[in-house]
């Protein structure tokens, strides 16, 4: 499967070396199931995978990925484009 939308969100602010995690990522609202989602589709659409229409008060993303020892030289932004009211991060199960 392509990536979807993998052009850079803002080409004025692209820099040489970035990486798009649009895709497939595990998924889960609340408590339930872990279920796939598509990636940039917000849970309510149907391109998505999960069209989930109702309240949720709690979801989940999870995706793993791997990063190059020169992707790791100077700073490096996890940016989230669309983060509802309040968001937490964990990287490599550090919050």
């Amino acid at each position: 499967m392509s990536v979807p939308r993998p052009e850079h969100p803002n080409p004025q602010w692209r820099r040489e070396s970035w990486m798009n995690l649009n895709g497939q990522w595990e998924f889960s609202i609340d408590k339930q199931r872990a279920r796939t989602i598509l990636v940039p589709f917000c849970p309510e659409s149907e391109l998505s995978g999960i069209g989930e229409k109702g309240f949720m008060k709690r979801v989940w993303y999870a995706r793993d990925f791997i990063l190059t020892p020169e992707q790791l030289q100077g700073r490096v932004i996890l940016h989230f484009g669309a983060a509802d009211y309040e968001t937490f991060a964990y990287v490599n199960g550090e919050f």
